[in-house]
């Protein structure tokens, strides 16, 4: 059973999927499920607000250069390189990912 967070697209953690995406310099969501070893309904499902699982959540991470589960679930930046906190911080701020005013 899927468990749609509060706010659906707009929830911290499906915005924050789709920040890691664009931080990754990806538009294209096939070639990103495909990269993560999802299929493309998968990574709609959690970037429209569907709760990621532990284990995609794990998969991710392992797939993604100094990516942390704990980002990835609970928003925390400790641990994670440099150069992708600057990159999810940049495309934070260039607007790039839709937030809910």
């Amino acid at each position: 059973m899927h468990t749609k967070q509060s706010g659906g697209k707009f929830s911290p953690m499906a915005t924050r999927l789709r920040l890691i995406r664009l931080a990754e310099g990806e538009t294209n969501s096939s070639r990103w499920a495909k990269r993560m070893g999802w299929t493309l309904p998968q990574l709609s499902n959690y970037e429209n607000g569907v709760r990621i699982s532990l284990n995609a959540a794990i998969q991710m991470a392992e797939r993604v250069p100094g990516l942390t589960t704990d980002y990835i679930l609970r928003g925390v930046m400790d641990g994670m390189t440099v150069d992708l906190r600057r990159r999810l911080e940049e495309a934070e701020a260039a607007g790039l990912v839709g937030t809910q005013r």
